[in-house]
């Protein structure tokens, strides 16, 4: 095996960390709606996650250098999905926020569930076209 397939073959672990780390949201996201005190304790992975997927965000803008030009499609793929998380973090903690600032007058609980189910759709989708080895919708 080449050393940019060992290479890409690495970054597609990452990837599936990335997606791993997202994933343990999900128990707070649904907490949002019955407890809010789980969103602080399970944050801390989609926290890594997060993080994870910023850095490699940094990494391929880098790498879109002429010398990586033999692996630019593959790794186009990677920072789409990586990008793809990145948005979905920030804008379910947008949502989250919004949701338990308007708990108290009710429909902040209408605002996680729709945080919730947003959310995994983005999961689903993003971790089916992984599998696939496709490209998610992101806007550049």
């Amino acid at each position: 095996m080449s050393t940019q397939e060992e290479y890409l073959k690495s970054q597609k672990r990452v990837l599936w960390l990335a997606y791993v780390l997202n994933l343990l949201l999900a128990p707070a996201l649904v907490g949002i709606v019955i407890n809010l005190t789980s969103l602080y304790v399970l944050l801390v992975p989609a926290l890594l996650g997060f993080a994870l997927s910023a850095s490699k965000l940094i990494q391929y803008r880098r790498m879109a250098t002429d010398r990586y030009a033999a692996m630019a499609n593959d790794v186009n793929i990677y920072w789409g999905h990586h990008l793809w998380l990145f948005r979905t973090f920030i804008i379910t903690i947008v949502l989250s926020m919004a949701a338990m600032g308007t708990v108290y007058y009710g429909y902040g609980y209408v605002i996680a569930a729709g945080a919730v189910v947003w959310w995994m759709y983005r999961m689903v989708r993003g971790i089916a076209s992984l599998f696939s080895f496709h490209m998610v919708p992101v806007w550049r």
